[in-house]
């Protein structure tokens, strides 16, 4: 009868409702077994001071789990649903003392417990006030309990069953509570030292990488939090009460390592394939690296690694953003509702948002399709879940759970089922992981590989586009961990950057965790293939220098082959360039020699000495072609638009085009729409004021060598 008073609320008490009551009571009685409503009961009942449940009661005024009380403490714990009002541990001590103890005698006096259990067990103190309610998981809990409501919902239960998710259900997980609790004390540790930054907010997500089940789940921490025994106090005032980890937020260069995925599988792309690292304009858009330097070609592997901007943004453009926002949101990224156009080719670096979850996830399906997880061809990607076996249990129940389809979003995905993709392949996962294996680790960590039995992280970081998100992720054959850090409001913080603020925690997080054997070389997925050693590419006809190298199976029918060497022609001297026209035939010497495009060397000898530019023409020789890789433009790009802005005082403003020679002697006698600018040396910069519309800019050097651009130009005079 108690049990079906609680389930009715406070009606009147009347003579209809008892009889009412006692109907549902017997049918309870011949539906449920007499411990099944003790269950429930126990489960629902009040224990005063705003405390409903036996196990809540048990944290509330014992700060230990139901399992480890003592007779003492379940007896006064028994006591209390019978005026919860009137006698509880905070008041009228006398009086619950009086009634445990009577409790106690008639356990005593019916044999269920001994004389020694029975005098010991009053010998015990009331607890002297309630403990606070553990809130390891806080926001884990919220969300739980609306997707479990959501899920009633969906299969028909209506309101009704969503208060029965969110008042009386039991969600079971998969989290671990000692990996949580260290967890939460990692966060209030850094919340301290991120407070003096302004940055009031972190989030961390640890996943199981085979199975995707979540293992800790920290929502938020704000900067005033502290760890204490009852896990992290909550703040409104600093948005700490916002679950991060679901939390749409720009996400800086994190998906670069699924593109360079994605051209490696397709056989587009070479580990080692050089990248053209120059100043770039596409259109409107201009990538920068964050270091505001440019090495002129770059391998993909260490473009990767070093997260430099301009090269991916140049991949981005060769694989297509269409493609790649199909490959995203394949592989699990579920926040990306506008056209690709839209995004555009900042798609990856930073210009969509996306949650911890999702992104997480993805990394922890880069290490599952490395391991080859599931096998027998299972879908590598899919989402992460946080319910246990057994799911959502209803009131007081142990067992239960919703069933497929039915499950709220926290449950476990099946490999192959909706919102799994099998993605990219294992070859190119490893590959990535790889690269990513070189990514530099932050503070006492950078030193890493000088130590025995150093713990191998596959990680990236990514810095939002005004210092507003801080993330960092990292995955291990065990173990996939995402770290967010910032401010919930979106407020920037010129301090908050990925490799300072969230790499250090993921480091923390990964210490706790400990460490797990590399990934295994998936042979089975990867062909060896000869490359050039200068370029990375496909070995061509005159590549001096090859070497093996493993790469997934499309790259032996569609990686480029390489086109950066060539044959040269020397005179007798090896000093100069030459033909017929000035040597013989038999004091020619044929040289392979590899070549960069004049925009791409002039950076790329800043940064390697070894770097050999072509020897000059000997004098009197006359280039084949009017177009030579010796002269090249930087600035304007072939069918680029510029805008030139009006300045203060109200004139047009002047742009700066820019040209490089092999040569550093040489002059460039510049063009527009075949008016002569001037002559430049050295530095080869010039100043132009050209109208709206479209234009013909044309350089000249010494020898004859020609290049001409066209371009667009949307303000002028």
């Amino acid at each position: 009868m108690q049990v079906i008073r609680l389930s009715r609320g406070k009606r009147p008490r009347i003579l209809g409702e008892k009889l009412v009551e006692a109907v549902l009571a017997l049918r309870l009685s011949l539906s449920v077994t007499k411990p099944g409503v003790l269950r429930l009961f126990a489960s629902n009942a009040p224990f005063g001071g705003n405390v409903v449940g036996f196990e809540a009661a048990s944290w509330r005024w014992f700060g230990r789990d139901p399992d480890t009380l003592s007779w003492a403490e379940c007896a006064a714990l028994a006591v209390l649903p019978n005026s919860p009002g009137l006698v509880h541990p905070g008041r009228n001590r006398d009086a619950l003392l009086e009634r445990r103890n009577g409790l106690l005698d008639e356990l005593a006096r019916r044999g269920v417990i001994d004389t020694d259990t029975q005098r010991l067990a009053k010998a015990e103190p009331l607890p002297q006030e309630p403990f606070p309610l553990p809130q390891d998981a806080p926001h884990l809990l919220v969300r739980a309990r609306a997707e479990a409501a959501g899920a009633e919902d969906e299969d028909g239960a209506g309101t009704a069953g969503a208060g029965t998710a969110a008042a009386g259900a039991r969600i079971r997980t998969t989290l671990d509570r000692d990996i949580q609790s260290r967890l939460n004390d990692i966060m209030a540790r850094h919340a301290q030292s991120w407070r003096g930054s302004g940055v009031a907010n972190g989030a961390v997500l640890v996943l199981d990488v085979r199975t995707g089940a979540v293992l800790a789940y920290t929502g938020n921490v704000p900067a005033g939090s502290r760890a204490n025994g009852a896990g992290i106090t909550e703040s409104t005032a600093d948005g700490g009460q916002v679950d991060i980890v679901t939390a749409a937020r720009s996400t800086g260069s994190l998906l670069k390592p699924f593109l360079y995925a994605a051209m490696l599988d397709a056989g587009e792309l070479l580990p080692e394939q050089i990248v053209p690292d120059i100043p770039t304009r596409m259109g409107g858009f201009i990538p920068e690296n964050s270091t505001r330097t440019f090495s002129g070609a770059v391998p993909a592997s260490v473009a990767l690694a070093h997260s430099l901007n301009v090269p991916m943004v140049r991949l981005l453009r060769s694989f297509g953003v269409d493609r790649f926002k199909q490959v995203l949101t394949a592989i699990g990224m579920t926040t990306l509702f506008r056209p690709s156009r839209d995004y555009g080719l900042a798609l990856v670096v930073g210009g969509a948002e996306g949650t911890l979850w999702d992104l997480t996830g993805m990394y922890a399906g880069l290490a599952r399709s490395a391991l080859r997880v599931p096998a027998g061809g299972g879908a590598a990607f899919f989402p992460p879940h946080y319910l246990a076996d057994g799911g959502v249990a209803g009131r007081g129940e142990v067992g239960g759970g919703g069933g497929a389809g039915g499950a709220p979003s926290g449950s476990a995905a099946a490999p192959g089922a909706g919102g799994a993709s099998s993605g990219p392949g294992a070859g190119a996962c490893w590959l990535t992981l790889r690269a990513l294996l070189e990514v530099v680790r932050p503070g006492e960590e950078g030193a890493w590989r000088e130590f025995l039995g150093a713990r191998k992280v596959a990680w990236k970081t990514g810095t939002s586009y005004g210092f507003r998100d801080a993330w960092a992720i990292g995955v291990t054959p065990r173990n996939a961990v995402g770290v967010w850090v910032g401010n919930a409001s979106g407020e920037g913080r010129p301090e908050l950057k990925g490799s300072t603020s969230a790499a250090p925690v993921l480091f923390d997080v990964f210490g706790l965790l400990g460490s797990s054997p590399w990934f295994a070389m998936p042979e089975s997925d990867l062909v060896e293939i000869q490359t050039c050693a200068k370029s990375g590419l496909r070995a061509g006809p005159w590549c001096a220098e090859t070497l093996m190298s493993r790469a997934p199976p499309a790259a032996v029918a569609s990686a480029p082959l390489c086109g950066y060497c060539r044959l040269v022609h020397l005179d007798r001297t090896g000093r100069f360039r030459a033909s017929t026209r000035t040597e013989s035939m038999g004091s020619l010497k044929a040289v392979k020699w590899f070549v960069l495009p004049a925009a791409m060397e002039w950076y790329y000898r800043r940064s390697h000495a070894d770097y050999r530019p072509l020897p000059p023409f000997a004098p009197g020789e006359v280039p084949a072609e009017r177009t030579s890789a010796s002269l090249g433009l930087v600035f304007p790009e072939q069918g680029g638009t510029i805008y030139i802005p009006i300045e203060l005082d109200g004139t047009p403003g002047r742009t700066v085009f820019k040209a490089v020679h092999r040569d550093p002697r040489a002059a460039i006698f510049w063009h527009l729409d075949g008016a002569y600018l001037g002559e430049t040396t050295e530095l080869h910069d010039i100043e132009a004021r050209p109208g709206i519309g479209k234009h013909v800019l044309t350089i000249v050097d010494g020898n004859g060598e020609e290049v001409a651009r066209t371009f667009t130009c949307l303000s002028g005079e």
